[in-house]
């Protein structure tokens, strides 16, 4: 079985139109978005019958997914809950949520290693950092010092972090 191809779906809109194109600005769009983003989706796409089926509604402006390594589950990251969600996708608990981890700060991506571990980018007070967990939701590392992060993935015995904010990608060599 080929596993689903798994979609955030986060929209901060009025009507019919975009709080953009209605001249927001971009502090008071990204206040009002975190205020009303919890009509968040998380979508399961099916490409041999192209069909659509939301997994998850109603996240608080959902932000990273990452599947299992055996695609058992699907967890997806909520920056204004500061958590992470786990949501059964086969096994007893097929079609439940639980919390996978709860977080001090707002998370951003959230990626899988090799191992099956997770890392997830954290953000709190400007500062960004680096959590690694297991695949039970277990905290495992934390690498911390950043400036704000929006990205970590673990490949090749080296650890990338990356951001919006800033212009160049950091990597911790030899990292194990």
């Amino acid at each position: 079985m080929k596993p689903p191809l798994l979609i955030l779906r986060n929209t901060c809109c009025t009507r019919n139109k975009s709080m953009k194109d209605e001249g927001w600005s971009s502090v008071s769009l990204n206040l009002r978005c975190l205020a009303q983003w919890e009509a968040n989706r998380c979508n399961s796409y099916d490409l041999s019958t192209k069909n659509v089926t939301v997994l998850l509604h109603g996240l608080a402006f959902a932000n990273g997914v990452a599947l299992s390594k055996d695609s058992d589950f699907v967890l997806v990251t909520q920056t204004t809950a500061k958590n992470v969600l786990r949501y059964w996708l086969r096994g007893p608990r097929a079609n439940t949520v639980d919390t996978f981890f709860n977080l001090q700060g707002a998370p951003d991506n959230i990626n899988r290693n090799i191992n099956a571990e997770f890392w997830v980018a954290e953000n709190s007070a400007g500062r960004g950092k680096a959590v690694k967990l297991d695949a039970q939701g277990n905290f495992l590392d934390v690498v911390d010092g950043f400036n704000p992060v929006s990205h970590v993935e673990q490949r090749y015995g080296n650890l990338w972090i990356g951001s919006v904010v800033n212009k160049f990608v950091g990597v911790i060599l030899n990292f194990v």
